[in-house]
């Protein structure tokens, strides 16, 4: 989470998520942002909050 937390404070990003079942059918979650520790002063000792922004998708 620490290297994860590191390169999100670095720029805006977004998060999609591609899922895919069994059968073949997919489906996908957008969100406009995406970062861990975005707001926290000490990230680690508050546990590396996770910040989405707006959803999109079929998921």
């Amino acid at each position: 989470l620490r290297q994860i937390h590191a390169l999100s404070i670095q720029a805006n990003y977004e998060l999609r998520i591609d899922l895919e079942d069994f059968e073949n059918s997919t489906a996908f979650a957008q969100y406009n942002m995406f970062g861990v520790g975005l707001f926290s002063v000490d990230p680690e000792d508050d546990g590396y909050p996770l910040t989405i922004g707006d959803y999109t998708g079929t998921a």
